[in-house]
């Protein structure tokens, strides 16, 4: 058996509410540390930024450091945030103590019972094509976009998840399965303001032909949380934030007195007297571009219990989110 722990989508970026970015990507640390596995992958994006500052570097070499010791290796593709140019990563210009950069692997990287693991960075997916696979049941790990909502897609999956038995990819940020052999393990936090989702990685087992995919979930890590209501909805909800969070609140209301109006150090707001049709816009592309249907699903929770609702308005809001889910997974 041979077992493997894939995270991506770490988006380390120290430059802006530093000391709580830097907690919560250490909890991560702590997370990943708990598990054992043969190898952990690091599926791309895990800076932000291609020119990570010093701070950023000390991090990143600080969960090298920590968690080595829990791995036979650590294996590291970059992913489209990491790209200097075509052919240049961050990583050609950090030291690579620690753990392997593997840009393209034309030849299995790991062999173990009856499987051929390869790897691919984003610079690199326009050669997948060209990977000649074994006999052997086949597994690529890369960092590739697949359409998703209005997003277009980098490669055609459809001819990868042909190639291919399975395929471990990171850079959408939700866990996501747009073929039933291509998954997305997401990242293990939220990056931007959004609404809850989940959030993790993922733990592989290869036995004898046979795999097995688990989800470990980080909820329990600090997120941000982005919530569009009502002053009287913020101040019902205000008892329910977490405190680990950080919230960015659009009140809708025309706002004339702020005097009641509680705010607490996690929170921003927003005021807004109404979402303008171009604001509304940008709000669904926001959804469709990071595929974040808990976002729907979360405002029609809270819709549901407000006394005042009027049910068209619900029926129609149930509609609209069925039809952008039959689109989502067709």
């Amino acid at each position: 058996m041979i077992s493997f722990i894939f995270v991506s989508d770490i988006h380390l970026n120290l430059r802006k509410n530093f000391k709580w970015e830097l907690d919560r990507f250490k909890q991560l640390v702590d997370k990943i540390k708990e598990q054992q596995a043969d190898y952990l992958i690091l599926g791309g994006d895990i800076f932000d930024k291609a020119n990570p500052n010093l701070d950023e570097i000390s991090a990143f070499y600080y969960m090298i450091d920590k968690v080595k010791d829990n791995f036979q290796e650590i294996i590291l593709i970059s992913g489209n945030h990491e790209d200097l140019d075509k052919n240049t990563t961050c990583y050609h210009k950090l030291p690579q103590v620690g753990f392997t950069f593997l840009e393209f692997t034309n030849e299995p990287y790991i062999k173990s019972d009856g499987f051929a693991f390869y790897f691919a960075s984003h610079h690199k997916i326009n050669k997948i094509k060209d990977i000649e696979v074994s006999n052997k049941k086949n597994i690529l790990f890369s960092h590739i976009r697949s359409s998703i909502g209005i997003v277009k897609a980098e490669a055609s999956m459809n001819k990868i998840s042909k190639q291919f038995d399975y395929v471990f990819l990171g850079d959408i940020h939700i866990p996501y399965k747009p073929y039933k052999n291509v998954e997305y393990c997401g990242s293990p936090y939220t990056i931007q303001y959004e609404g809850p989702r989940d959030t993790g990685f993922f733990r592989l087992e290869f036995d004898k032909g046979n795999m097995k995919i688990d989800f470990i979930n980080t909820k329990h890590l600090p997120q941000k949380v982005k919530f569009i209501m009502t002053v009287d909805e913020y101040n019902h909800f205000l008892a329910y934030f977490d405190k680990a969070n950080l919230y960015k609140i659009v009140l809708k209301d025309n706002v004339k007195s702020l005097e009641n109006l509680q705010i607490l150090s996690n929170v921003s707001i927003v005021f807004s007297s109404t979402l303008s049709d171009n604001e509304l816009e940008e709000e669904v592309y926001e959804i469709k571009k990071v595929g974040n249907i808990n976002v729907i699903d979360t405002f029609l929770n809270i819709m549901e219990n407000r006394e005042e609702l009027n049910k068209e308005i619900l029926q129609e809001g149930q509609k609209l989110l069925d039809e952008f889910k039959r689109e989502y997974y067709k």
